[in-house]
């Protein structure tokens, strides 16, 4: 039986990510570009994969497999449904959350629908081996799925009304009648009194479509990514705990009654990175990152106090600054070429895919669990304290060297 090289890939991937808004935004949409991957990868079979190697960790986004010549477009089909059967699972799980609030009615839910029923566009591409080997099979594959790119083939969307805020160019999302600019804030601003700032900037100041709806509050997004403040203090925090605890502590007794909201489950400190700074603790900013309306004048002063002692006793307040790493394997397309140049060039292919895989394994050791948002292939992502940045890249630059 001939087998085929199979090139599969979707997009909007750079517009996803670049949406994002918050680190928690960035986060989630990274999971969920790769839990999208992960269904189509599986639904082609890991006996198949060529790249990945596997479905560990973060998957990219372009998925290369051998696969039987006759049974290409039917496993490529397969995978483009398990990908939109994946997203749609998804999506419900945020679209749930507004229905159990009840702001969904047949307005709401038909942006809804239309919006995330047009979201992806899935190419592949696939070239029997013949007796020209995988070599020709992959470029000549690869080559039709960059025409096939090209071409732009998608259905036109409309898009009317008062647009999103993260997008700008979607109609975020409201209820029927509501057609003008503050009668849309002013459903969103309903909506931000269901939850926190953390996931809704207050008064309807951020409105949201189907799509960052769902980077929101779906289910993947139960897991928190700290805010750019709390990694710009992790090592502040990590310094604390051990040379200022009992200050920490006490700092951390005297915020609570302002009425902010935890994060996490740290005993030590469950609350934002940013209230470890003096310029949170104002009126001003509490309404804005909280929505602590006129706090306790007392219970403020006491916590701008027990902040002040914090940092006395801890040698310093933390930097207000952190770092973006960002990871990208050097000449990833000479490596490609030069393992379809080898004898075995399916076997070359295959272990450079194993390599990077190895890379993943160990970028998981280097880079702290709540630093790290993308990890895969050979692309790292992570946001850290400026105090870590240098140390962590020359360790993944290490590490990388070492195993692809």
């Amino acid at each position: 039986m001939t087998d085929a090289v199979l090139i599969f890939t979707f997009s909007p991937v750079q517009s996803f990510i670049a949406e994002a808004r918050r680190a928690a935004d960035l986060y989630v949409g990274s999971r969920i570009l790769s839990e999208l991957a992960k269904a189509a990868a599986q639904a082609i079979g890991a006996v198949n994969l060529v790249y990945p190697a596997s479905l560990n960790g973060s998957v990219p986004n372009v998925i290369v497999a051998r696969v039987p010549a006759v049974e290409a477009k039917q496993i490529a089909e397969r995978a483009e449904q398990a990908l939109r059967k994946t997203w749609s699972e998804i999506s419900q799980t945020a679209h749930n959350q507004f229905a159990a609030w009840k702001f969904t009615d047949s307005v709401f839910d038909a942006i809804w629908k239309r919006q995330a029923n047009h979201l992806w566009e899935v190419f592949w591409a696939a070239a029997e081996e013949e007796t020209s080997g995988y070599r020709d099979a992959y470029e000549r594959a690869r080559a039709a799925l960059d025409a096939v790119k090209r071409s732009r083939l998608f259905a036109a969307c409309d898009e009317p009304g008062i647009k999103d805020t993260l997008s700008g160019r979607r109609e975020a999302l409201h209820q029927h009648g509501q057609t003008h600019f503050a009668q849309v804030k002013g459903f969103w601003a309903q909506v931000g009194k269901r939850t926190t700032a953390a996931k809704l900037r207050p008064d309807g100041r951020e409105r949201l479509d189907a799509i960052g709806a769902t980077k929101r509050f779906c289910d993947l997004a139960s897991q928190q990514f700290p805010s750019t403040s709390t990694i710009a203090a992790l090592d502040f925090i990590e310094h604390a705990k051990q040379v200022a605890a009992e200050a920490l502590h006490t700092y951390r007794d005297v915020v609570a009654p302002l009425g902010v909201y935890r994060v996490c489950d740290d005993d030590d400190w469950p609350y934002d990175g940013d209230l470890l700074f003096e310029e949170t603790l104002t009126p001003e900013r509490l309404k804005d990152s909280y929505g602590i309306h006129q706090p306790d004048k007392q219970a403020l002063e006491k916590a701008c106090q027990a902040l002040k002692a914090l940092h006395n006793a801890a040698g310093g307040a933390p930097s207000p600054y952190y770092a973006v790493l960002v990871l990208d394997g050097d000449s990833m397309g000479k490596r490609i070429s030069a393992c379809l140049g080898q004898d075995d060039p399916k076997g070359a292919h295959a272990k450079l895919s194993q390599s990077l895989d190895a890379f993943a394994q160990q970028v998981q050791s280097i880079v702290p669990k709540d630093c790290l948002i993308y990890n895969g292939g050979d692309d790292v992502l992570a946001f850290l304290p400026l105090s870590w940045a240098l140390d962590t890249a020359h360790k993944l630059a290490q590490a990388f060297e070492q195993v692809a």
